[in-house]
């Protein structure tokens, strides 16, 4: 990059553009907006919009090397009331949304219980863990529904088994972390190891260490792969066969990691942005900056990313943020899912998950 050149950098050399920049890459011009979208350094084209979001930003490639987007912010957000289905109440700090096997599961963090919501009628169902606390993350293998529970605050931490046709608990597993699915197996990963949980026997078949001990971790399973995310180590490629780091890519601050099965992005919780991995590189592709970003959920061509107060929606195949939501006061703190033509917004703090008409219009 030239002195003349008027980009910006940040500390790891990836261009940052202020708005109204502009910049060629091969044949594809990546811009950052103002008010206006422009095209090539001057065309004015339209800005890419969705239901009247906070912010629009116009289609950015990817790129074979990484490069971090930015956009400016509207003053004047969109509060997110529109096409509001229902909302399911009677909820114990509800900290998730999650689709499995016809319906919506929703983890009381502090009733220590699970909720099933028939999408068709909306009707809530209580299953009853036996726990003082969930973990919230919910996740579906092996004929069965499997989340983490804390038996007493902050001590040991089991993986219960449930079974969705009776809505039961089938099993129980003595092991502390976050999990994914993928592979037949069930993957945990808590500071630094990842254990390998059996469903055959319901037992922990194996567990290796990854890296070092960090606070802010999570696991997924994408790209014939397992995922290991860390705040401070960044983020691991783990063999489903034989356990040994394939790749580690350490320019990337990783609190979160989740996969649809085959894109896998990460959360930088600290600095509010979301970062694409290129899988087949095991590199940093693009990373975007949000108002603020915790997880993610990816549903088809849309990934939708939670981050307190805010919704922030990006197309995938373009790698651009193309709307941003404000919630109402009051609202959100949970994972969101999208799924049976809705999005579902947990209010953590509350009572409540929110039911909304989904695309937004």
């Amino acid at each position: 990059m030239s002195s003349r050149d008027p980009r910006r950098v940040d500390s790891a050399g990836r261009a940052v553009l202020a708005a109204g920049q502009c910049f060629a890459r091969g044949r594809v011009i990546l811009l950052v907006l103002g008010s206006i979208a422009t095209g090539s350094c001057g065309s004015t084209v339209p800005p890419v919009t969705l239901a009247s979001p906070a912010v629009s930003v116009a289609a950015a490639s990817p790129s074979s090397t990484p490069s971090l987007q930015t956009f400016r912010p509207s003053p004047t957000p969109t509060v997110l009331e529109l096409n509001r289905e229902a909302v399911i109440d009677n909820l114990v700090n509800p900290e998730a949304a999650v689709a499995g096997f016809g319906s919506i599961w929703i983890p009381n963090h502090r009733g220590g219980s699970l909720t099933r919501v028939e999408p068709a009628t909306n009707q809530a169902t209580e299953i009853e863990l036996g726990v003082s606390r969930t973990n919230n993350i919910v996740v579906f293998g092996a004929g069965s529904v499997w989340i983490g529970v804390w038996t007493e605050p902050d001590t040991g931490m089991d993986w219960l088994r449930i079974d969705p046709t009776s809505n039961t608990i089938v099993g129980k597993v003595r092991v502390l972390g976050r999990g994914a699915f993928g592979a037949g197996r069930l993957w945990i990963h808590d500071a630094g190891r990842l254990s390998v949980l059996d469903p055959r026997h319901n037992k922990v078949a194996q567990t290796v260490t990854v890296t070092e001990y960090d606070d802010e971790t999570g696991v997924a399973y994408g790209d014939k792969a397992v995922w290991v995310a860390t705040s401070r180590h960044g983020l691991f490629r783990v063999s489903p066969k034989t356990l040994k780091t394939l790749a580690r890519i350490d320019d990337v601050s990783a609190w979160k990691v989740f996969s649809d099965g085959k894109e896998v992005w990460t959360v930088d919780e600290a600095n509010g942005t979301i970062t694409r991995i290129d899988t087949r590189r095991n590199a940093v592709d693009v990373t975007l900056q949000t108002r603020g970003a915790v997880f993610g959920r990816i549903v088809g061509e849309t990934l939708v990313v939670q981050g307190g107060e805010w919704l922030t929606i990006v197309d995938i195949p373009t790698v651009s943020i193309v709307a941003e939501y404000q919630l109402r006061e009051g609202e959100g703190g949970g994972y969101p899912e999208i799924a049976f033509g809705s999005l579902w917004v947990p209010n953590f703090e509350g009572t409540t998950v929110a039911r909304i008409r989904w695309p937004l219009k």
